[in-house]
């Protein structure tokens, strides 16, 4: 009787290791999708800056920011943040759909600076991803609440933004000023 119990009491504990395991897998490859990468200069360049010269007025405010800039040294257009700008791309099935870069203005506050999605992917959810995946980094990094700016007349932005949870804070010169906790 005792030598059941103890080999069933082992098999027990060999079952949920095995399934702990497994769930702890599961909920890595969940967290960390594969298509969302680091931006590689050498593979992503040429699509970013692709994306930068169709969008120009959609992703920038003004006439002298510099992507080439931006991607090369990891930094929106103030040098106090040089290094910092975290650049994320999404590729389906070997194609570029997009990208989103952000960063940490201060320890509590993050930016999400860029989003992007080629037009051919544009309707298909990669969007929200790409975004909740820089809303999880920067609360890893510390966000207690994400800022962002929209143009006014972007309304598919707009809605993406609200349906995520951003709240519209204020107008500026043609833009929309929106928050979020996290």
């Amino acid at each position: 009787m005792k030598i059941k119990i103890r080999t069933l009491l082992k098999n027990l504990t060999v079952a949920f290791i095995v399934l702990s395991l497994g769930f702890a897998v599961w909920f890595l490859v969940q967290e960390s999708p594969k298509d969302i990468q680091e931006f590689d200069d050498a593979r992503d360049m040429k699509q970013v800056l692709a994306i930068f010269g169709r969008d120009r007025y959609w992703l920038l405010g003004d006439a002298e920011s510099s992507p080439d800039f931006i991607l090369r040294y990891r930094s929106p257009s103030d040098t106090r943040y040089l290094g910092k700008l975290k650049i994320k791309v999404l590729w389906e099935k070997n194609a570029f759909v997009g990208f989103v870069a952000y960063y940490m203005k201060n320890q509590t506050l993050g930016q999400l600076l860029f989003l992007d999605i080629n037009p051919e992917f544009r309707g298909k959810g990669f969007s929200e991803k790409l975004v909740q995946h820089a809303l999880q980094e920067l609360k890893k990094l510390g966000a207690e609440e994400i800022c962002m700016w929209t143009r006014v007349d972007n309304a598919r932005a707009r809605a993406l933004y609200k349906r995520i949870g951003f709240a519209e804070q204020f107008e500026d010169d043609g833009f929309i000023f929106l928050t979020i906790p996290v």
